[in-house]
């Protein structure tokens, strides 16, 4: 998309420049202000960009979600913590504890962690993610 809107400015803009060249009053100067007017281009076209990538969060972004999957991540790591004390012999628990620390963390990382980095991703503005990702719990 950029790439079609910098093409209409450079198209545009060349128009502009050949309406002002004259061939018999041809100065060097010419082609650095040309130059500086295609940097400018350039530049706007960047801009332009970068506001259309900001301008996307004004769709729904579902914070519920958002949030479930930074709180199961954040279980998940206390969990493997927990698993991590106990098995170096820090926290005291029976053997058969073990596999249920492992199980539940499990569970709360895996689905806690894959949402966490689809929101990161479509807020970054990688192509392929988007916030239509994620569970709405409205």
């Amino acid at each position: 998309m950029a790439n079609l809107h910098y093409r209409r400015s450079a198209k545009l803009l060349s128009n502009d420049i050949s309406d002002d060249y004259d061939d018999d009053n041809y100065d060097a100067n010419d082609d650095d202000e040309r130059q500086n007017l295609i940097d400018k281009t350039e530049q706007y076209s960047v801009d332009n960009e970068k506001y259309e990538k900001s301008n996307r969060f004004n769709d729904h972004i579902p914070w519920k979600g958002i949030l479930l999957a930074f709180t199961l991540t954040l279980i998940g790591i206390i969990i493997v913590i927990v698993f991590i004390c106990s098995q170096m012999g820090w926290i005291a628990f029976r053997p058969d504890d073990n596999f249920t620390f492992l199980t539940l963390a499990f569970i709360t990382l895996v689905p806690g962690l894959y949402h966490s980095i689809i929101a990161f991703r479509a807020y970054r503005g990688y192509d392929g993610y988007s916030f239509d990702d994620i569970a709405d719990l409205n």
